[in-house]
């Protein structure tokens, strides 16, 4: 400047250390000069300091030649921390160098903190220019006291090493604020930088009332571009690259302020262009100018940037040129990649581990049926190939589970809903068809022979799923369902997901199976309640299946909650582990209540003794016989008893081929009675006839003895009489016996003996048969046949008639 001394009129370098050399300089000249500031924003450079030299009084203006269209150092963060109030922060750290630019920027941001009332918990200085060092000493207070948001005072080298240093420590405060703004960012620190805030001078993507310039980009209807990006443009097409914010706007603002002052002053006089600056105001491309009473432009507002995913500046302040909301809290280091993978949070790995237990234990459980289904009464009556279908049907759903993941891609989300399906009616189909297979044995084993074969089930439970299966294939075929990427936030990647999303037509193909579902559970209680008197436990699994249908439905309707109430997006953990576990203690708790009473009744009674330890079939299967549903013991088939020690080692084919023989016995039985009945009333007719004739032929034979003869007693004259009165009785009653005789046929016929091949019993004497009639009475159940009855009634009349002729 000694070198050049007629130019009055300068433009400063950038920085505060160089430009307070240059301002001394000029203000320290013998003629006037002015000096317009393009990088000097510390308040020590305008505001005297209580450790300014001699001639300067503290909170005076230091050099009153000195213009900067910036303001100071202290306003840089400042909207910054206004912002952090409002989104929640509640403590502060503060670090920074002992330079001048420093300790204005930590005194400022210290200032508008306590002012939002935030608390501050650290404070904490280093020398200028830190090296690691001083770094690592500074990052350990900050951990140590972790506060919301951080705030350093320092340069670029600094900063990185700031963020290099708690990558490593893996830390992450909720906000970093520090000077990043250097075009090698990116090269140095890459992604790494990412969501630091920085505050810039200026930025060509700024808009509104503030930013427009009447003097070189005048607003027009034909250009909608604001002032700032126009300028950029045009500088970027003389200079052949972009402007950045801090270098390249400064300093042609400070050209255009030292135009503007000359034009206001009408003269290239320093004198008389100082006075044009203290006065001047207007809107630029840069923003609004002015100067207060220190020289500096304390209007204008520093704009606040934080970098994106991509290490890209974004604008969080102005407001209105603001290009992304700030993001607050930071995310983690781990948040900052995408998984597009499944089984990675601890949530999916708990729901994995627990339906692989499930899984196991029901591996376990099909182990334990297949030995024991051919050792233990009480496996082959639940009918093996059944339960096995069950457990497989359970599964099917455990599957489904672990595929419903939170990361689920179009043809996962088919499969899923293929397991679900389909291992519900597998496991619920194979249930309700052998409930229905008892059913039918009551029903009609009281009427007609019952084969109910494994084979015939097999067909009955692949036709509840076939059903199924076709409406499946017609949903998947025709929409199928869609794994939909989904960003629930694009600040942190790893919460990235795909999920199964439902179109309209979707829920109408979810109708007709829940429907069917529905139909499937309605039928099996139906069938439960029709047999849930049924004597036979181990056929009879009404109550199980009951039991069952209400922990589905209470499990179900936590699952429709999961899905319906909880916000796939927001909330899709708390969904997920919901429905989860909603489904897979539904299947386990049905696959307890079939399965556990088994295994304890394996287990209380040993394969191979378990036949002289229950009640005889033959008592049991006497329920299934009878038209009150019990069986009476003393009518129960001979043949039943004969062979009740082979029940132990039948199947439950072998079982129902065994009562299907049974009920053809009982058939022809119940055919011979008939027969018989029809051969008593016949008899009865014509023992009727007889009786008629002989009352007629006796009552002529007593007018024939009506007049007595000569030499005879009274006495003699008398006894026909009698005689006739006794036939009469003895006739009439003879309609009673024959009625006792059919009785005692039809009981031999069910009692499996027939009367024709027994043969009729010696004649009684009158004591005999009186005995034989009380034990009659007392049983119920005469032994006699309608053969002897008639046999007995002849003699009766021959015993008479001697009588009545040795009377006459």
């Amino acid at each position: 400047m000694s070198s050049m001394p007629n130019i009055n009129l300068w433009i400063g370098p950038y920085g505060s250390s160089p430009t307070s050399t240059v301002a001394d300089a000029v203000q320290k000249a013998a003629s006037p000069k002015v000096l317009i500031g393009t990088g000097a924003t510390s308040s020590s450079l305008y505001i005297c300091p209580s450790s300014a030299p001699s001639g300067c009084e503290p909170g005076a203006r230091r050099f009153s030649r000195l213009f900067s269209p910036l303001s100071i150092a202290e306003r840089y963060y400042v909207p910054a921390v206004n912002i952090f109030r409002t989104k929640g922060a509640k403590t502060v750290g503060i670090v920074y160098e002992t330079s001048a630019f420093g300790t204005s920027l930590a005194l400022g941001s210290k200032a508008e903190a306590i002012n939002n009332k935030l608390n501050i918990t650290l404070e904490q200085t280093c020398p200028p220019t830190p090296n690691a060092g001083n770094v690592s000493l500074l990052v350990d207070s900050i951990i140590q006291a972790n506060p919301d948001v951080v705030i350093c005072g320092l340069y670029y080298a600094a900063s990185v090493e700031m963020i290099k240093q708690f990558k490593a420590r893996n830390f992450v405060p909720k906000a970093f604020v520090s000077r990043m703004g250097d075009v090698a960012l990116f090269n140095d620190l890459g992604r790494d930088a990412s969501y630091s805030i920085d505050s810039n001078y200026w930025d060509s993507r700024l808009r509104g009332d503030d930013y427009i310039d009447t003097l070189y980009f005048p607003p027009s209807p034909a250009i909608s571009s604001p002032a700032p990006r126009r300028w950029a443009d045009a500088f970027a097409e003389v200079f052949g690259f972009q402007p950045g914010g801090n270098y390249e706007g400064v300093s042609f603002v400070a050209g255009e302020v030292l135009h503007r002052a000359i034009e206001r002053a009408r003269s290239w006089d320093p004198v008389r262009v100082q006075q044009a600056l203290s006065q001047i105001q207007f809107t630029s491309f840069w923003g609004k100018i002015t100067f207060n009473g220190f020289g500096y432009n304390e209007l204008y507002p520093f704009t606040q940037v934080q970098y994106n995913d991509q290490a890209l500046s974004e604008i969080i302040y102005p407001l209105i040129a603001s290009t992304q909301d700030t993001v607050y809290p930071i995310p983690l280091w781990e948040e900052r990649s995408q998984r597009l993978y499944a089984y990675w949070q601890m949530s999916e790995k708990a729901i994995v581990g627990l339906a692989g237990i499930f899984m196991i234990l029901t591996f376990a459980m099909m182990l334990f049926v297949v030995i024991l289904s051919n050792r233990h009464r009480v496996i082959k009556a639940a009918s093996p190939p059944f339960l096995l279908l069950f457990l497989f049907g359970s599964l099917l759903l455990y599957t489904g589970v672990i595929m419903w993941s939170l990361y689920v891609p179009t043809a996962v989300c088919n499969a899923v809903a293929w397991c679900l399906s389909v291992g519900f009616v597998v496991m619920f189909g194979s249930l309700f068809g052998r409930t229905f297979r008892i059913l039918q044995i009551i029903k009609k084993s009281k009427y007609a022979p019952v084969k109910f074969t494994n084979k015939r089930l097999l067909v009955f439970v692949s036709l509840l799923v076939a059903v199924d299966v076709i409406v499946l294939i017609i949903w998947t075929s025709v929409v199928p369902i869609r794994g939909v990427f989904i960003q629930p936030d694009r600040y942190r990647p790893l919460q990235d997901i795909v999920q199964c999303t439902l179109q309209s037509s979707d829920y109408i193909f979810i109708g007709i199976l829940g429907a069917y579902k529905l139909l499937i559970m309605c039928a099996g209680l139906f069938f439960s309640v029709k047999i849930w008197n049924f004597r036979l436990s181990e056929f009879n699994e009404s109550k199980p299946i009951a039991f069952g249908q209400y922990n589905l439905i209470f499990f179900m309707i936590l699952a429709i909650v999961a899905v319906a109430v909880f916000d796939p997006v927001s909330q899709r953990i708390a969904s997920y582990v919901l429905r989860s576990v909603a489904i897979m203690l539904a299947t386990f708790i049905a696959v307890l209540v079939i399965m556990i009473p088994k295994i304890y009744a394996v287990y209380k009674i040993p394969p191979g003794t378990e036949s002289s330890r229950r009640p005889k079939m033959s008592v049991l299967m006497s329920g299934i016989h009878s038209p009150t549903g019990t069986g009476s013991g003393s009518g129960t088939n001979t043949s039943s008893h004969t062979n009740s020690k082979s029940f132990s080692s039948m199947s439950e084919s072998e079982l129902e081929a065994r009562l299907s023989r049974m009920t053809k016995d009982l058939e022809r039985v119940k055919a011979d009675n008939k027969r018989l009945e029809a051969e008593n009333t016949r008899l009865k007719k014509q023992l009727a006839l007889a009786a008629e004739e002989e009352s007629t032929e006796e009552s002529s034979e007593e007018k024939k003895d009506a007049v007595p003869k000569k030499g005879t007693d009274e006495s003699d004259a008398t006894e026909p009489s009698s005689s006739s009165e006794e036939k009469v009785k003895k006739s009439a009653a003879s309609p009673k016996m024959k009625k006792d005789d059919s009785k005692a046929s039809s009981k031999n016929m069910d009692e499996g003996s027939p009367a024709e091949e027994k043969q009729a019993p010696e004649p009684l004497s009158k004591k005999d048969k009186k005995k034989k009639k009380q034990q009659q009475d007392e049983e119920k159940a005469p032994e006699s046949s309608s053969s002897s009855s008639s046999t007995e009634s002849s003699e009766s009349e021959e015993e008479k008639k001697p009588k009545k002729k040795g009377a006459k």
